[in-house]
């Protein structure tokens, strides 16, 4: 299961590539195994509409190029939306607390722990 709404609903779709770039933040591969890279190069250039993607992206091989969008993307007025356009703005499921603090989180965790620079 990968989500759960107030009525009690599950939904059990999986974003291959979301899921991929988590692997490093776990443990189970190192960011710069080249299998790892070669991976997830392929899903660097698509543009997606998932902002937990985009967190995802931020354990990659292009950290600084996400934080660099990150930076100039609007989000809902700065806070979290579930689905973003290209630039960030928010498209749908907007004002999302969890995800804002994942978002700052893996920022943070992006420039102290793997050290990328702003």
């Amino acid at each position: 299961m990968s989500s759960t709404d107030l009525d009690g609903q599950k939904g059990a779709a999986d974003d291959p590539a979301a899921s991929v770039y988590w692997l490093p933040y776990f443990h189970l591969v190192g960011r710069d195994d080249s299998v790892y890279r070669r991976t997830v190069k392929q899903w660097e250039d698509s543009p997606t509409d998932l902002l937990a993607e985009r967190c995802a992206r931020l354990i990659g091989p292009n950290t600084s190029e996400v934080l660099d969008w990150l930076r100039r993307a609007p989000l809902d007025g700065g806070v979290a939306a579930e689905f973003i356009d290209e630039t960030g703005r928010a498209t749908g499921n907007g004002g999302d607390a969890v995800l804002s603090g994942m978002l700052a989180y893996m920022a943070w965790y992006a420039v102290h722990a793997l050290g990328a620079k702003l």
